[in-house]
């Protein structure tokens, strides 16, 4: 075995020490997440070999850091293809790549890695079948089952691009990312964009976010958000800026735009907001949904719509009390006795009339519309309690399973400045400047 190398093999091993470095730099450029939902400090477990292998202290990031390279055949190919195989090892640093075959081609300027690639950082673990870098274009493609792990959060797609000027990251090929909470958070969208600048992750199209419950709330449901685009911001909060939709339990929630903060469990709407629950449904320009205290709060035009039950009644009928006296009882069985008695189809059919006209009233006494517009619109105690303030205005109809209100007679109305509605007491206390219309009454 020779103990020197010849002029060609130094140049030749030169050209693939520069690979493998432009190679580190291209793969390790790529981070993986912004702290709030990614990877940080990643602890490689077993990591003895790479110890050993580098065991001095890390240099200063300002110097460039020696790399070694491990394989088990090194040669040089006829089209300037320089190929390293089996069992391939790259350390720089704290970093380490793995696979079983790496090339660098010295006229295109891509260097390529190939089978069970492993990419390991203090920062992150990332897994793939392939790496292509394109040196002279300044991007990356990870591609093969893309698998980035980190302590908090596991990221999976077909593919990854890493666009070195913009400093951007792109997963792309049904891409996913879920916490190690159990269960998990999950955020599926057709891609996932990291600035690593500004350490923002975008999301986009086809949205959609998982939220599970807080562990201390054993009873609350999964929160779904949708929408085409969905920002994860450093801080940790989920801003939606096109067709945002909110799910949870039996709340839903449409607006342009809004954020929600996981920590603070608070949800934020902006632009053509609609809340529709099983007790009412409210529209307005601006909606916010605190989940601890239990309370919405609405402004910009808000209105909120709501079905009440009355009291199960039978309205008299005109030029009668609804609380006959016993002469009236007699005489209407005395009439009765005789339409009985004449029989025949006029009789019938009076009695029949009768009992539709009932069964008509009876339903329309059934329950009511009320719309009550104000400044500010404040829902509390899971909706049972209501306060509306500022110009506040209250306005009943009767309901009849109608959308609209066009041509339906007003019970009442009520105007002034605070409100105070009660749902499940059927109560409403109205105070400052209060004005009552109650058909002809005012």
């Amino acid at each position: 075995m020779r103990n020197k190398l010849s002029m060609k093999e130094k140049r030749i091993l030169k050209a693939f020490l520069i690979a493998a470095s432009l190679f580190l730099s291209a793969v390790f450029a790529l981070p993986v997440f912004a702290p709030a939902f990614a990877p940080a400090l990643y602890a490689q477990q077993g990591a003895d070999k790479v110890k050993e292998a580098k065991s001095a202290p890390a240099a200063s990031p300002k110097k460039k850091q020696a790399i070694e390279i491990t394989g088990d055949l090194f040669e040089m190919e006829a089209d300037n293809t320089y190929v390293i195989t089996g069992n391939v090892h790259v350390y720089q640093g704290t970093r380490t790549i793995t696979c079983e075959r790496g090339t660098y081609n010295e006229k295109t300027g891509i260097v390529r890695a190939f089978t069970n690639v492993e990419i390991v950082d203090e920062k992150f673990r990332m897994n793939c079948q392939r790496v292509d870098s394109h040196m002279k274009e300044n991007y990356s493609l990870f591609s093969g089952g893309v698998i980035v792990n980190g302590k908090n959060f596991i990221a999976n797609s077909e593919r990854a691009f890493y666009y070195e000027k913009e400093e951007k990251a792109v997963l792309i090929g049904n891409p996913v990312a879920k916490s190690l909470d159990q269960p998990p958070n999950e955020v599926h969208g057709e891609r996932i964009i990291y600035f690593m600048k500004t350490e923002r992750m975008e999301v986009l199209n086809n949205v959609t976010a998982l939220i599970q419950p807080k562990e201390k709330d054993q009873e609350g449901a999964i929160t779904h958000i949708t929408g085409n685009r969905l920002e994860i911001l450093s801080d940790g909060r989920y801003q939606v800026t096109d067709n945002l939709r909110v799910l949870k339990k039996d709340m839903i929630l449409y607006a342009d735009r809004g954020i929600y903060d996981e920590t603070a469990e608070i949800t934020e709407a902006f632009g053509n907001v609609k809340v529709e629950t099983s007790k009412y449904t409210m529209t307005s320009g601006y909606v916010k949904h605190m989940a601890k205290e239990d309370r919405t709060l609405a402004n910009i035009k808000p209105k909120l719509i709501q079905i009440v039950d009355k009291k199960k009644r039978v309205l008299p009928s005109e030029g009668k009390s609804e609380d006959n006296g016993s002469d009236d009882q007699e005489t209407s069985g005395g009439e009765n006795e005789i339409a009985s008695e004449n029989g025949g189809e006029e009789g019938e059919t009076g009695e029949a009339g009768a009992e539709g006209d009932k069964a008509a009233k009876k339903k329309i006494s059934n329950k009511d519309k009320i719309i009550l517009e104000a400044n500010e619109i404040e829902a509390l105690e899971n909706s049972t309690h209501i306060i509306a303030k500022g110009d506040a205005s209250l306005i009943q109809f009767p309901y009849l399973g109608q959308e609209g209100t066009e041509g339906v007679e007003v019970n009442s109305k009520i105007n002034s400045q605070i409100m105070d509605i009660f749902t499940e007491e059927g109560k409403m206390v109205a105070k400052q400047d209060v004005v009552l219309t109650s058909k002809d009454i005012t």
